[in-house]
């Protein structure tokens, strides 16, 4: 018994590891352009780049959907030993994205001055923020794929090369961001340009999966079916609701941080949000790093090894929140004047507030990301849904509007703490009624006595 419990905690630090390792390098490209922009362009630079993230959300959110989904899917039909299914799957989730993607480069080619403006954008951020709007759009085939081989990678045994390909892009767009912005003299087209081809450099290292033909998974001949795309979404529905909600309350709060606070206000949120990018990308890691364990598992109908990993996946999310939020706060003066390069005081006083009042939701959200991804892992995909809605649309929108009527800045950075907590009360109802009617009673024990 010892043994087995040693085996599950090796593979919980192996997956979760690197899981964790490539979330933060995606945030950190995020962080790379923030920077750079900021140091380049100022508060205008910022703000821009802030109005034009909810197109970044949508792309990626997209690719999340049928990535997350797609590799769900794909581990649970590896768990039950059927490969048909498992490459019928991987098929359809490439010709969707496929699809899709090429609607983005429309957009991008042909509209991206409405987008940009449909997402705030006026006067000197205008021209900004449609230059990068134009480049994120153009490449999306290249983010949503590299979305999704990442995932189907990594639930086929392959989370290090998964790690590996998205560190690898990450630090191409670090370098590069500098290279374009600075000697080549790009400002923001150099950002959009070095972040558009990242994903390039992730998809060619993935390549190395199939050519040295370590995948269990493949594009197979087959009769499209509208049913296996359902399937798919609605497993990966909770990964788009929490990426795609992000952008439309990021378009929302632009809105209301503007009209209290003006530029100044919008770009001292945008610090905020990039903060938030590193911290959410820690408790990403940490719960879709659980969810090619308990889809496989739950394929083998194997339910006490689910309950073994929701308890490690509990205290490891417990422990690093703490840990987050007191440097957090403690840290928040300098992060701000990390990120406020032209020394802007005003910036710099609205951020530090800022990062302590609305980081108070870490203490929350990483337990809502967990409990979304255990019930879509295990084929629950309406309850990951409804934890998704609750924190991203149906709490935080709502408390924004009314918060900020009430306590005007200091509401709206209150706001997105207060969602977390109403959510996670419905979270853990819904947790354990779930298991109280559906379980036999030594499955509905959290704790496991081994």
């Amino acid at each position: 018994m010892e043994k087995t419990k040693n085996t599950t905690l090796r593979e919980f630090a192996k997956y979760v590891s690197a899981n964790v390792i490539a979330m933060i390098g995606i945030s950190c490209y995020i962080l790379a352009d923030t920077f750079f922009i900021s140091l380049d362009l100022g508060d205008t630079g910022l703000a821009a780049l802030n109005f034009s993230s909810p197109s970044f959300s949508l792309v990626f959110s997209l690719g999340m959907l049928f990535g997350v989904g797609g590799a769900t899917k794909f581990a649970i039909h590896k768990g039950a030993k059927d490969a048909d299914k498992g490459n019928k799957v991987f098929t359809h989730t490439v010709i969707v994205v496929g699809v899709i993607s090429l609607i983005f480069v429309l957009i991008g080619a042909f509209l991206n001055g409405q987008v940009a403006s449909l997402l705030g954008a006026t006067g000197d951020t205008y021209e900004l923020s449609k230059t990068y709007v134009q480049i994120i759009l153009c490449f999306a085939p290249f983010f949503m794929y590299s979305n999704v081989f990442q995932n189907f990678v990594r639930n086929d045994g392959g989370p290090r090369l998964a790690m590996i390909a998205t560190l690898s892009g990450n630090l191409f767009n670090i370098v590069f961001d500098y290279v374009l912005i600075f000697p080549a003299k790009l400002g923001m087209l150099g950002a959009a340009l070095a972040t558009g081809f990242s994903p390039i450099v992730s998809i060619l290292i993935l390549s190395l999966f199939f050519i040295r033909k370590k995948n269990t998974f493949k594009l197979t001949k087959t009769k499209f079916s509208f049913r296996t795309v359902g399937d798919i979404a609605r497993l990966g529905l909770a990964s788009f609701i929490a990426e795609f909600a992000f952008g439309v309350v990021l378009l929302i709060f632009n809105k209301l941080f503007d009209s209290i606070g003006g530029t100044v206000a919008v770009a001292a949120y945008g610090i905020i949000v990039n903060v938030y990018y590193v911290t959410n990308a820690i408790f990403n890691g940490i719960s879709s790093g659980t969810q090619p364990m308990i889809s496989f598992s739950y394929g083998e109908s194997d339910h006490k090894k689910i309950r073994k990993v929701l308890k490690y996946a509990l205290i490891t999310m417990a422990c690093t929140a703490a840990i987050i939020y007191v440097a957090l706060f403690f840290g928040a003066n300098g992060i701000s004047g990390i990120f406020n390069q032209k020394g802007a005081p005003e910036v710099q006083d609205i951020a530090t507030v800022g990062i302590r009042l609305y980081f108070i939701s870490v203490l929350f959200s990483g337990f809502n990301l967990l409990f979304s991804c255990y019930f879509a892992a295990s084929n629950k995909g309406f309850f990951a849904q409804i934890v998704t809605l609750m924190r991203g649309v149906v709490a935080v929108i709502p408390l924004a509007f009314l918060f900020a009527h009430l306590w005007d800045m200091t509401g709206l950075w209150l706001a997105t703490p207060a969602a977390e907590l109403i959510t996670l009360a419905v979270t853990l109802v819904l947790f354990f009624v779930n298991n109280k009617k559906n379980s036999a009673p030594a499955q509905t024990q959290l704790y496991v006595r081994d």
